[in-house]
């Protein structure tokens, strides 16, 4: 029986953006700061950390964009949104109340 393939192909994806910057394994992992052989590593399927993928997307001038299920980019919440009204950072099991000038789709409004 055939091994499942992946929910995200990352290996793929870092492939299609080497050879779309046109660069070697080599090349790649000297631009991004890594060894050639983690290059290799992660195009043989090893998983790697999501700020190592975003650099080597961003070699081909790619980026990664998170979309609802509508098609719409969503973005990501700003680390001083969570806060309490003495401005004290909330802790991350509580709910969060949006400043409304920095509230967006998804946020939780209090009632």
């Amino acid at each position: 029986m055939a091994a499942p393939q992946p929910v995200f192909d990352t290996s793929g994806y870092v492939r299609r953006a080497r050879r779309l910057a046109d660069l070697s394994q080599r090349e790649l992992a000297t631009q991004i700061g890594v060894d050639q052989s983690a290059i290799s590593r992660v195009e043989g399927g090893r998983d790697l950390e999501v700020n190592t993928f975003l650099r080597i997307l961003a070699t081909a001038n790619l980026r990664v964009a998170i979309v609802d299920a509508s098609g719409e980019e969503v973005t990501a919440m700003p680390g001083d949104v969570v806060r309490d009204r003495a401005g004290r950072r909330k802790p991350a099991h509580l709910d969060v109340y949006a400043r409304p000038e920095t509230r967006a789709r998804g946020d939780r409004v209090r009632a």
